[in-house]
């Protein structure tokens, strides 16, 4: 299917090597925790203060690049014979794939940005109104079909989409929708996707009630066979739609799918959305994008947006804020994790709130020690390594009403010299 296709009818779809890294261990005493890191460090023999720039990046420069997938399609392109003699080596080695499998299609995606945010692909005015999409501004990449629009696809209730980026948003909105006892939209992985990205750009249901979403009010996730995603349902307030649609510190979820596995009863692999809601004001607007992974063919350089594949949520910006999706019914561990830079040498993180309920516990990567309750306010200072950010870890009783919330800011720091956090030395 193209991946310009039309958003199609639903019918049975919802029957780097990297650096070393320092493991650290808390003091007993946890002393550090009762100090800021600027207040520690401005006492002897602490050393010099980092300077700002480097400990504090502007997170508002920090923006999800969405461009930097067209590079992947330019690839094939260019290259898509290389690609194929690929698929002869793989043949001739005994390793062909299944007849079944769906061969590549080289097709040119230009990736584009509107100017209010939104991120589309350039086709001609016909072509976009043909496939359900909306036009917004000029494109200048040159083609043999005229001048071409950045166009934004979109899909409705109980349609199928297969286009690099997706849009869903309740019937009314801006306007909330009060009642729609189904609202069913699948996406079709587009071949070699074997991430999905979510950003919740506005996400307004009913609240849980006693940590448990009303599946009559709630959106509820499902894959195809090989698909894993950490969160099945999603319910309250995720994201009230006025932060910036670009930010890296979007409320955002990923799905992963294991491209070896057949995706029977469905023909490629598929992430499902229901919404339903009751008797409710209810808002979203979704953006749904597909990541191709590179890990096929050489020479292309992989998009900031592939996340590591246990990553939940990924962070690309040098600094943000990583933010809890209503976490419940917690029975999974959870990572949301921060993209290594080879330039950092440490991870400043700034716990603004953390709150876990039953033996739920969330963790610093690279810390051994539970930061739930108490600890509001308070920074830490962990070498940067090759896995960074928070993991949640569900508790063994299982009683459900898991991890409440996190609130958690960080600053990659690239200047480390002189520097004795908390009586840890970073080389």
């Amino acid at each position: 299917m193209s991946a310009f296709a039309a958003a199609g009818s639903l019918s049975s779809h919802f029957q780097p090597q990297s650096q070393q890294y320092f493991s650290v261990a808390p003091h007993p005493s946890n002393y550090f925790l009762m100090d800021s890191l600027d207040g520690f460090l401005s006492r002897p023999p602490s050393g010099p203060h980092i300077p700002a720039q480097s400990s504090h990046p502007n997170p508002a420069l920090a923006r999800l690049n969405y461009l930097s997938l067209s590079s992947y399609f330019d690839f094939l392109t260019k290259h898509g014979e290389l690609v194929l003699d690929l698929l002869d080596d793989a043949e001739a080695t005994d390793v062909a794939p299944d007849e079944d499998d769906p061969i590549p299609e080289f097709e040119d995606i230009t990736v584009c940005q509107t100017p209010d945010g939104q991120v589309g692909s350039c086709v001609s005015p016909t072509e976009c109104s043909s496939v359900s999409g909306v036009s917004s501004s000029p494109c200048s990449v040159p083609s043999v079909s005229g001048d071409l629009t950045c166009c934004v696809h979109t899909a409705q209730c109980s349609q199928e989409s297969a286009n690099l980026v997706t849009y869903f948003k309740n019937p009314d909105y801006p306007v909330p929708t009060f009642t729609l006892p189904s609202c069913p939209i699948s996406i079709e992985l587009l071949p070699d996707m074997c991430q999905v990205r979510m950003d919740f750009l506005h996400l307004s249901l009913s609240p849980s009630t006693e940590g448990l979403c009303n599946s009559s009010n709630s959106l509820i996730f499902s894959t195809s066979p090989g698909g894993e995603i950490s969160r099945n349902t999603l319910c309250g307030t995720i994201s009230d739609g006025s932060d910036d649609f670009l930010s890296t510190a979007i409320p955002h979820l990923y799905a992963h799918f294991d491209l070896s596995t057949d995706p029977y009863p469905f023909s490629s692999h598929h992430l499902n959305f229901l919404i339903s809601v009751t008797e409710y004001p209810s808002t979203w607007n979704i953006r749904v994008a597909q990541i191709p992974c590179h890990t096929s063919y050489q020479g292309v350089e992989p998009s900031p947006l592939v996340a590591m594949s246990n990553c939940s949520q990924w962070y690309s910006g040098l600094a943000g804020t990583i933010t809890s999706l209503s976490l419940l019914d917690q029975d999974k561990q959870f990572k949301a994790c921060i993209k290594p830079d080879p330039t950092t040498c440490a991870v400043k993180y700034t716990l603004h709130s953390v709150v876990c309920s039953m033996e739920d516990q969330v963790q610093i990567m690279g810390l051994d020690m539970v930061v739930c309750g108490g600890l509001d306010g308070k920074e830490v200072v962990v070498p940067a390594g090759e896995e960074m950010g928070l993991v949640v870890r569900p508790g063994s009783s299982k009683q459900g009403d898991g991890v409440a919330s996190y609130r958690v800011g960080y600053s990659l720091l690239q200047d480390c010299s002189g520097l004795t956090a908390f009586g840890y030395s970073f080389v």
